[in-house]
């Protein structure tokens, strides 16, 4: 492809003076590392609403990393998480992903019930959503040894297979659930797909691609049926049992490879931090423009906004400006204004606006954003490269574009640009 610009003078440099130029923040820290915090754990009884009790597994940030130890009051209140076992399995198989969280501080809580071969999927759904409702109870108490450990408003659910799918419908029935991550989610009865429409929590559906049992396009139904903010990630040579700490022998498929657990908890922790935490460094992490920055073989991603072109390129002549178009799109449930962002670089950028109009469901907003090349600044080795951001109100989603940018000098013929040949 050649590109060339009009031969003749240059208008001098004008920039917008309504619009800004902002930097995007990054997360900077490695999720899939232990966090500050030691793991303790320790087996409670959860009674709920109607008297009855269950046995959970709880995770807790702790002062050492020991069974029963006392929790770190330091960091506390603490998001916490319900996670779902899957069939027949126990909450112990996955106390490494668990420990893991809590070393990010976070309160997990894991029940043990409906472990047997007849299991009631809408019973085990509402023990995740009550064991939270018991935590929130527990930590409100006074001189106990959870005080004040929880943060009621930061609650989520997680769970892997039959656990995946209760902790879909537990969302459904509590709005409470601000996000949940699925490992392999299973489709269960009552059905999950049915009521995930009614789910208004940022979801993440996590499955290996070489899950035998429940394979990505029972997992891509699943996202199908969900509204956004959803993402659908599936992990490069992962398996069914893989989510687990130790795989079950028996009726399982396969091994695991080695990275999947690693790379299932990076996945885990940023979207925690980003939805339950609300530390919106994580966001550029999680939602692209490469999202998880390859930590996936795959993904669908729906932020509840769409942002094109996703990749573009503009020259900008010495002296001048040269506009790079952009359409946002409110793909969501709900009409939204949405925030508009563009990195800062070697030369200006702004946006023409700051937000978009509100947009209902389906419509969109077309902007620019206008590059500046200083006069006398020289040609860059490179292309440099700028991020446009789109974000849905309350960080709920994020749309990123790239666009790459190049000038030539005054009165200078077409210029040939490679890289716009293949993507950046």
């Amino acid at each position: 492809m050649r590109v060339g610009l009009p031969r003749g003078p240059v208008s001098p440099l004008a920039v917008p003076p309504s619009a800004r130029a902002v930097a995007i923040p990054g997360g900077g820290v490695d999720p899939g590392d232990p966090g500050p915090h030691a793991a303790g754990w320790r087996t409670v009884s959860v009674t709920d609403p109607d008297g009855g009790t269950f046995a959970a597994l709880l995770t807790y940030p702790a002062r050492t990393a020991t069974e029963g130890a006392a929790p770190d009051a330091a960091g506390a209140p603490y998001p916490a998480v319900a996670f779902g076992h899957g069939f027949f399995q126990a909450p112990e198989r996955y106390q490494g992903t668990l420990r893991h969280l809590a070393s990010w501080g976070y309160v997990t809580i894991a029940p043990a019930s409906h472990a047997g071969l007849t299991p009631d999927h809408a019973a085990f759904a509402a023990d995740l959503y009550q064991s939270l409702d018991w935590l929130v109870a527990r930590s409100s108490e006074p001189d106990a040894w959870w005080t004040g450990l929880v943060d009621p408003a930061a609650l989520g659910a997680s769970g892997h297979s039959m656990g995946g799918g209760a902790s879909l419908l537990a969302a459904a029935e509590a709005a409470t659930i601000r996000a949940v991550v699925s490992l392999a989610a299973a489709e269960t009865r009552p059905s999950a797909a049915a009521v995930l429409p009614r789910v208004d929590a940022p979801l993440a559906f996590i499955v290996g691609q070489a899950d035998r049992i429940v394979p990505p396009a029972s997992t891509a139904a699943l996202y199908e049926a969900a509204g956004p903010p959803r993402q659908l990630l599936e992990l490069g040579g992962g398996t069914h049992c893989g989510f687990q700490d130790d795989p079950f022998p028996l009726v399982c498929d396969g091994g695991r490879d080695e990275g999947q657990l690693p790379r299932t908890r990076r996945l885990l922790t940023a979207f925690f931090e980003l939805y339950l935490r609300g530390d919106a460094r994580w966001t550029e992490w999680v939602w692209g423009p490469s999202p998880y920055d390859g930590e996936v073989a795959a993904a669908r991603v729906d932020p509840g906004l769409s942002l094109l072109p996703a990749k573009s390129s503009v020259l900008v002549p010495a002296g001048g400006t040269a506009e790079a178009p952009f359409t946002v799109t409110n793909t969501g449930r709900a009409a939204a204004r949405f925030g508009l962002m563009v990195s800062s670089g070697t030369w200006p950028a702004a946006l023409s606006a700051d937000t978009t109009p509100e947009l209902t469901p389906g419509t969109a907003f077309r902007g620019t954003v206008t590059f500046g090349r200083p006069a006398g600044a020289p040609l860059p080795a490179n292309p440099l490269s700028y991020t446009i951001r789109a974000t849905a109100p309350d960080g709920r989603g994020a749309a990123f574009a790239i666009v790459l940018v190049d000038g030539r000098a005054p009165g200078a013929g077409p210029l040939t640009l490679p890289w716009l040949e293949r993507p950046p």
